[in-house]
């Protein structure tokens, strides 16, 4: 029998990998929202961003992400390149709208405003903000998969009220 050794490093990394795994485990053994919104900014790094957005599109949930310096991106992409002549500023954003086209910029346009409609909504004013099924918003949490845990383990506290009515149990 043959022992191989271990470095804390990989041991560290091996235990990382399946405490994630099992939070998405967990998140698919209870039941999910129907829409997950994320509103945040370039200030937070998100994790598990993919894996929860391919969990709910895959079950047939919503899920979007919404950064607020979208806006700021999107003029900035705009306005790269443009000369300071304003005749000729606007000569060359109606060359930038023909090569790119209209459409596209307007869903451009709406998916950058988008978060802070959203925000105004649901009255958010720190972020990360998470909202699940428009009626409940978690802050602060980078992980979305955490975040998911969360609300599913809220949700079951919430379902439990319900059936504690019977004061024999």
């Amino acid at each position: 029998m043959e022992i191989i050794q271990r470095t804390p490093q990989y041991i560290a990394c091996l235990l990382f990998l399946l405490m994630n795994i099992s939070q998405i485990a967990d998140a698919d053994s209870q039941p999910l929202p129907n829409t997950m919104v994320v509103i945040t900014s370039d200030n937070a790094s998100l994790q598990q961003i993919e894996d929860i957005r391919r969990l709910l599109i895959q079950s047939g949930r919503g899920f979007s992400l919404h950064n607020l310096y979208a806006i700021q991106s999107l003029e900035h992409n705009l306005s790269k390149g443009l000369p300071n002549n304003e005749t000729q500023a606007k000569a060359a954003f109606q060359q930038h709208l023909h090569k790119f086209g209209e459409a596209h910029f307007k869903s451009e346009l709406v998916n950058a405003y988008q978060g802070f409609i959203l925000a105004s909504k649901f009255q958010i004013h720190r972020y990360p903000a998470i909202i699940f099924n428009n009626n409940a918003v978690i802050y602060g949490v980078t992980d979305l998969s955490f975040a998911l845990k969360l609300y599913q383990d809220w949700q079951h506290r919430q379902a439990e009220k319900y059936f504690l009515i019977d004061g024999n149990r």
